[in-house]
């Protein structure tokens, strides 16, 4: 009797077992894409990415119009040329910009397919093509014989030099094998490596210097752009750097995993070939993490004297490694973890999340990296997303995301380098338009954090270094960000004032240093399909209306321009439905633009005039030269838009508050003691430091140049000596991974933990049973843990609306710790 259930057991069992060996080959057959990473980077997929599960309501959407008076919008007809990539049907598409000034585009064509099988995911990947345009002929050119076939890896397959846009290399699929070009991809040379590349990192000043860390944790240099590799480290390297503090230097920061605990070391090159580490040196003992960004080398690790592991602490040096200091945050909690969001302008905006949530506190140091302050409250950063944006058009603006206390998310913007927060102000004409009061009318920015909920938004903020003041960007009006009543707005002072130039969702580009504007209808009802571009000479007063392509089955993909702005051309990326081969489409404005600028088409444009300080930020008045916005003329190759530079007096603007003092309240000047944190002299004595400068409460802000005026109001010139007594120094402290590591996890490969595992029939089974469950859970049943819960401006509407959003419901190197 006994063997006969054991019979029959078995039997169901194993039935079972065929039951999920099937559903799991079933699964095998759906392919998973990748999410997109790269502004350049197109996929043509057959289906609209499912987003997350929401709980909003909105109006029904209007489609796409055109802003301005109806007098000056005009169709007209510019010229186009329209190529074909023959017989190119791989899904992914990478663009590069060659030439010295981007004359040139390179087009490598991937694709690669995610199954699942029984012992887990398995990718394969189809041959790329690589193609070139050639200015000469006019045409673009097959050149994927020079990759003899090979797969190239998809995201991060094709690196071009940050110095010389011709020196490109190529990174094989299995990682084994790179290709260089030192002509921007006229000519290739194979090169075959001993080790399995993992990244690969350009020196910032050499451009013959590259490091790179293999597969198993290994750091290797070259000093021939690739031809030769000398190994630096055998093994364990977690995270690596060039010395970004002293750019001349061929010094290298690495985080080393040593089993017993993890170290931050620096080793010296000298520029022989090949290179010899010339000297190697721990800067710093038991770590967790290690960063270098800009001047500032930053690591995370318990503090000194504790016997709890538990605990962490930020860890900065603007020296090298020579000396170090404690990084002073106040209100640490046990169960906070931090992010560092930026730290490129000479100080450090550090996100601190509140015991695992969402939301958080932002941080910004003084210039030493040392001593922070909080400068906004319910920052809203939710693992990779994050909406924080610094604006490369105009210096010390920064952009990001807050969630009220109804979770509505909201936008807010800062002028003086993260020191004060406010709202985007709005048009008041635009708000009385759509009825909302003033008292609740701003401006809310769509950016990362929306797209992952599924709003309709085809790109981000556009803003350029190249276009002095000027940022686009999807948004809308209201108390905060909504589903609907989408419009792209425009900014010409730098985020001061804004206006509404389109009506619904577009991909957008500004052209010859941002005098001309693209834009291309990106609706859902369209489906992606497109033929008519819309232009704008004049900032989005007037719009012209071209159409790009007589087929009327054109899915876009992109929108894009040389990444300088400069040129006067644009290129339009897509496929026809009918064959799924790559097209691009190129259209040269310079027939419209008519002429070249003179000097009587500019005006002299003075950023933050808008502040009440005459342009004066940071202790200095900048000038720059810029079209007039009624003239209609582009500016051309030898345009310099810098004109002047003038040391400001020392007004409460050139300070923000010292470590231990906080706002009195958000739209004052005025710092007063933090009644949360005890301050004591110690925590103002850095390493080494005997006395101190006595604080007024105030500080200047990192990279303030102000001489004069009202400096002796807020910058003390007593000093006191420095006492051992007082506090133990306070820093940030956070719960380490739970990953059965001291050390928390490692990138790079490193030494990982070995599992050892018997091969039993129950234990596979129950694998088959989780594995089945979670494929069925996560790929058929749409499901998955809902991790946001922040939600929309919720919007009065009919049934019929919440039928039409359910429709359209179906239809990521941060240092963290």
């Amino acid at each position: 009797v006994v063997f006969s259930l054991l019979v029959r057991m078995t039997r169901r069992l194993l039935a079972f077992q065929a039951f999920l060996l099937l559903l799991v080959a079933f699964a095998s057959c759906v392919e998973l894409w990748e999410p997109q990473t790269s502004a350049h980077v197109m996929r043509r997929d057959e289906k609209h990415p499912k987003s997350l599960p929401l709980r909003l309501e909105r109006r029904r959407r209007a489609d796409s119009t055109l802003s301005g008076s109806p007098e000056c919008r005009q169709d007209t007809q510019i010229p186009t040329d329209n190529f074909a990539l023959e017989n190119e049907t791989n899904r992914a598409i990478e663009i590069k910009w060659v030439g010295r000034k981007g004359e040139s585009i390179l087009a490598l064509t991937t694709q690669v397919r995610s199954i699942f099988t029984p012992f887990g995911q398995l990718k394969i990947a189809n041959p790329s093509r690589l193609w070139r345009w050639d200015t000469s002929s006019e045409k673009f050119v097959n050149m994927s014989d020079v990759i003899a076939g090979e797969a190239i890896l998809d995201f991060g397959g094709i690196l071009q030099s940050p110095h010389d846009p011709d020196y490109i290399i190529l990174i094989v699929f299995n990682r084994s094998k790179i290709h260089v070009s030192h002509n921007g991809g006229k000519k290739w040379q194979p090169i075959r490596l001993n080790f399995s590349v993992h990244t690969v990192k350009f020196h910032p000043t050499y451009k013959n210097y590259l490091m790179a860390i293999s597969s198993t944790g290994e750091l290797y240099v070259s000093a021939t752009f690739g031809k030769e590799w000398v190994k630096i480290r055998g093994s364990g390297i977690m995270s690596f750097y060039w010395d970004l503090g002293e750019p001349k230097a061929l010094n290298i920061y690495a985080a080393v995993d040593e089993k017993v605990q993890s170290h931050a070391y620096k080793f010296t090159l000298d520029k022989s070939l090949p290179p010899n580490v010339i000297k190697t040196q721990k800067i710093y003992s038991g770590i967790y993490r290690l960063l270098a960004i800009g001047k500032f080398i930053i690591v995370s690790s318990s503090p000194q004297g504790e016997k709890t592991p538990e605990l962490r602490g930020l860890n900065i040096s603007e020296d090298g490694g020579r000396t170090w200091n404690r990084g002073r945050l106040p209100e640490s909690k046990l169960e906070d973890h931090y992010t560092i969001v930026d730290a490129s302008e000479g100080f450090i905006v550090v996100h601190v999340a509140k015991g695992g949530s969402s939301t958080g506190t932002l941080y910004a140091s003084d210039g030493s990296g040392a001593y922070f302050n909080p400068v906004l409250e319910n920052h809203l950063y939710s693992g990779p997303l994050t909406d924080f944006y610094k604006v490369p058009s105009i210096k010390g603006t920064y952009m990001a995301s807050v969630a009220n206390e109804d979770n509505i998310i909201q936008s807010k913007i800062s002028f003086d380098r993260c020191g004060h927060w406010q709202f985007i102000k709005a048009d008041p004409k635009e708000c009385q338009a759509e009825n909302i009061a003033d008292s609740e009318c701003f401006l809310h920015v769509h950016s990362t954090y929306s797209a992952s909920q599924g709003v309709n938004i085809s790109q981000g903020i556009l803003s350029n270094s190249n276009t002095k003041g000027l940022i686009i960007a999807h948004g809308n009006l209201g108390k905060g960000l909504k589903y609907d009543s989408i419009g792209v707005y425009i900014t010409l002072d730098g985020g001061y004032n804004w206006r509404r130039i389109l009506k619904g969702s577009y991909r957008y580009q500004m052209a010859d240093f941002g005098n001309l504007i693209a834009a291309i209808p990106a609706t859902k009802k369209s489906g992606g399909v497109a033929n008519t571009l819309f232009y704008s000479m004049d900032w989005g007063v007037c719009w012209h209306k071209t159409q790009f392509t007589l087929n009327s089955d054109f899915h876009l993909t992109g929108l894009l321009i040389e990444p300088s702005l400069t040129s006067l051309s644009t290129s339009i990326w897509g496929y026809l439905e009918r064959d799924n081969i790559w097209r691009v489409v190129f259209v040269d404005f310079t027939i419209p633009a008519d002429r070249k600028c003179t000097s009587d088409d500019y005006e002299i444009y003075v950023p933050h005039i808008a502040n009440d300080k005459q342009g004066c930020v940071f202790g200095q008045r900048e000038r720059f030269s810029r079209r007039k916005n009624d003239r209609i003329c582009y500016n051309g190759d030898g345009y310099d838009p810098s004109t002047s530079t003038e040391l400001c007096p020392c007004t409460a603007e050139d300070f923000e508050c010292d470590y231990g003092y906080k706002w009195r309240d958000e739209s004052s000047t005025k710092c007063i003691g933090d009644s949360d944190f005890d301050v004591t002299s110690s925590m103002y004595c850095k390493p080494g430091q005997s006395v101190y400068n006595k604080t007024l409460g105030y500080r200047r802000i990192p990279g303030d140049s102000c001489k004069g005026g009202a400096l002796d109001r807020f910058i003390s010139t007593q000093t006191a000596s420095c006492s051992s007594s007082g506090k133990k120094q306070v820093g940030i402290v956070t719960k380490p991974p739970s990953t059965g590591s001291r050390n928390g996890s490692k990138s790079g490969g490193g030494n990982g933990g070995k599992v050892a595992a018997g091969i039993l029939i129950p234990l596979a089974l129950i694998a088959l049973i989780i594995g089945g469950l979670f494929v069925y859970k996560k790929y058929f049943k749409g499901g998955g843990e809902k991790k946001y819960d922040y939600r929309y401006s919720m919007l009065s509407q009919t049934e019929e609306d919440k039928a039409n959003l359910l429709d359209d419901l179906d239809d990521e190197d941060d240092f963290k710790s």
